[in-house]
C-alpha cells in the first residue's frame, strides 16, 4: 500500500469515526423533580412540538410540555395543586424545585442554550420570569446546569 493510500485510508477512518459520535439526544421523558423537604413535587410530561423547536422546521407542532404540580397534605398524602402547560415545546433538560413551590426548568430537549434556556414558575404554575437566548450567543449557555443555582427559601 502506498503511503498516499494509507493517508486516503486513515482520514476515512476518522471521518467515519466522527459521524459515530455525532449528536444524538434521547427521546423526550417523563421528569420528576421533589423539593429538598419532600413536601411538593412536580411532573413533567412531555409535549408534541417539535416543529417549535430550533432545527425542527416542518416538523409536527401540538401541545407543549405539561406540569403537575402536587403539595403534601397534613395526612401525608399528595393532592394536585395545579396543571399547567410549560414554555417548552417538548420538555426541559434539567428542572428544579425549592421548598416554597417554585419550579425552574433549564432549556429545550434538544436545543440546549436556545430560545428560553431559563423559566421560573410560582407554586400554581404561573410563570413569572424567563430568560431567552438567541441563537447566535447560544454557545455561551450550552453547558448552563441548574445544579448550581441557589433558591431564596
Amino acid at each position: 500500500m502506498t503511503t498516499a493510500a494509507k493517508i486516503t485510508a486513515a482520514l476515512l477512518l476518522l471521518l467515519i469515526a466522527q459521524a459515530l459520535v455525532a449528536d444524538d439526544w434521547p427521546g423526550p421523558r417523563v421528569m420528576t423533580v421533589f423539593s429538598e423537604d419532600g413536601t411538593r413535587f412536580v411532573r413533567v410530561e412531555p409535549g408534541e412540538s417539535i416543529g417549535d423547536t430550533v432545527g425542527f422546521t416542518g416538523a409536527k407542532r401540538g401541545a407543549y410540555a405539561k406540569a403537575l404540580f402536587y403539595v403534601r397534605r397534613a395526612d401525608r398524602a399528595y393532592h394536585l395543586a395545579a396543571e399547567v402547560a410549560l414554555l417548552n415545546p417538548v420538555a426541559p433538560v434539567d428542572l428544579l424545585l425549592s421548598n416554597s413551590g417554585y419550579l425552574i426548568a433549564f432549556n429545550n430537549w434538544h436545543n440546549v442554550g436556545h430560545g428560553k434556556a431559563v423559566a421560573v414558575y410560582d407554586p400554581s404554575g404561573r410563570w413569572i420570569k424567563r430568560q431567552v437566548r438567541p441563537t447566535r450567543k447560544a454557545e455561551c449557555f450550552q453547558t448552563w446546569s441548574g445544579r448550581y443555582l441557589s433558591t431564596p427559601d
